[in-house]
């Protein structure tokens, strides 16, 4: 009977592993405090520009660490990302968002970006970017984008970040496949901030775990001082302790 239990509980158990899909996160940062660096980054084209200069205005900004030679996650995702932009979204989602893909690698160059651009048939109004290594190693530093060099590959999470166009960081998805939603979600929360600054200045303040566990304090201090007055108010005796 043992056995039988202990057979039944590793088959469910490698059921649910099997069958449980690996499903994009998204979170939304409380503090809006991180911004990305004031870098320089090569295109695919060996345009030397600003990091801030990629970023767009009144879209959605959407940046994915990537690098060329990868076998791995990066093809994945990039291709996950372009399916649910282009063909899962009918491009509804596309037009909201500015893609860039930022290379971790020392070893990309504007003719390695151009060839992976051509090879994955991506959007010519994506933005594929490299940068030196203290710059890189800055706006990764700022977005905890933890990464390191095994030999040819990289170690590195798979994630996506999406920026404001003052180059806060707004939100992240992790895992691919993404979700078309998921990434209409950042997209909303995004172009709402750059409508209502203020509002969403409010929203941050809200969200903030310190100011909720203040309001919450408040709250209840509330709470008691009306019981309090109600108490006095209907003259309810308290009973005395016998001690």
């Amino acid at each position: 009977m043992r056995r039988f239990f202990g057979a039944f509980t590793l088959v469910l158990g490698a059921l649910i592993l099997v069958g449980s899909p690996a499903f994009a996160v998204f979170t939304e940062r409380p503090d809006y405090e991180r911004k990305v660096p004031a870098v320089n980054v090569t295109d695919d084209r060996g345009r030397s520009v600003p990091l801030v200069s990629v970023l767009a205005e009144k879209k959605a900004n959407l940046i994915l660490p990537f690098y060329t030679t990868c076998h791995g996650v990066c093809p994945l995702a990039v291709q996950s990302l372009r399916s649910q932009l282009v063909v899962e979204s009918n491009g509804a989602v596309l037009d909201l968002v500015n893609v860039i893909l930022v290379s971790m690698s020392s070893d990309d160059d504007a003719e390695s970006l151009s060839e992976f651009r051509d090879a994955h048939k991506l959007p010519g109004s994506w933005k594929l970017v490299t940068l030196d290594d203290t710059s890189r190693q800055l706006l990764f530093d700022q977005l905890d984008f933890v990464f390191r060099r095994e030999g040819s590959e990289f170690v590195h999470p798979d994630r996506l970040y999406a920026i404001g166009g003052d180059g806060v960081w707004v939100a992240t998805i992790e895992r691919s496949p993404f979700q078309a939603s998921e990434i209409k979600k950042a997209a909303n929360l995004l172009l709402a901030r750059a409508d209502s600054p203020y509002v969403m200045a409010l929203r941050a303040w809200f969200l903030n775990p310190n100011v909720l566990v203040s309001i919450g304090g408040i709250g209840l201090a509330i709470l008691a001082f009306l019981f309090i007055m109600y108490l006095a108010q209907s003259k309810i005796v308290l009973p005395k302790s016998t001690n």
